[in-house]
């Protein structure tokens, strides 16, 4: 397994970046989009990095937000937060359990 070559190297692992970006289905603000099969693609690559972080034995993963993303609903900041709270929320528990 990687985990046990990076060690024999020296190396410790570390973040596990999620591409919310490459997939077409996933580049509107993935949580946030209204449609549930973007969404649910969205979730399902999150929960599969948290997967991946445990394999290497990291408890991080590191989110990029772009800086030129568009809401799906103009002007529902507040609904987009609660939605991006919820996502994250579940995401890190299911990283870290423990917390």
């Amino acid at each position: 397994m990687i985990v046990e070559r990076a060690e024999k190297l020296g190396i410790r692992l570390g973040a596990v970046n999620p591409n919310l970006f490459q997939d077409q289905i996933l580049q509107v603000w993935f949580r946030l989009n209204r449609n549930d099969v973007a969404r649910s693609a969205a979730k399902r690559h999150l929960l599969d990095s948290v997967e991946i972080a445990k394999k290497i034995r990291s408890k991080y993963l590191s989110l990029w937000f772009a800086d030129r993303f568009q809401l799906p609903w103009p002007g529902k900041y507040s609904v987009a937060q609660t939605a991006m709270t919820q996502c994250l929320t579940e995401t890190a528990t299911t990283l870290n359990p423990d917390k």
